[in-house]
């Protein structure tokens, strides 16, 4: 909150002893404040106040200073701690709808450069 208006948000999920950053979103308007930050440590403190053993940023890119999530990674790292190396996400087709879908998120995936 600044100024009595939110500014910045984000979705924290907790599950056994790891808190996941899962969204964020700010206003661009306020760009100059550094809500993001906050954010992310006001989540670091209450994951550890819940005794998590991790608080997962959900990915960052290595080595890759034109890949759009560049910028992104670069806030994570900010923070400190380590990367980890972890098994993709896996999808499960449960039905042949399934099959558009990856092909929308294939297509969107490689219009955006990664």
């Amino acid at each position: 909150m600044y100024e009595g208006k939110a500014i910045a948000a984000s979705v924290i999920m907790y599950y056994g002893d790891e808190a996941s950053y899962h969204h964020g979103a700010s206003l661009s308007q306020y760009n100059k404040i550094p809500a993001s930050y906050l954010i992310q440590w006001e989540a670091i403190k209450q994951a550890k106040a819940k005794n998590m053993s991790t608080y997962n940023f959900w990915g960052v890119v290595e080595n890759a200073p034109k890949h759009p999530w560049a910028g992104l990674s670069f806030f994570k790292k900010g923070f400190g701690g380590q990367g980890r190396e972890i098994l993709h996400c896996q999808d499960l087709p449960l039905t042949p709808k399934y099959y558009f879908n990856w092909l929308v998120e294939t297509l969107r995936r490689i219009k955006k450069g990664y």
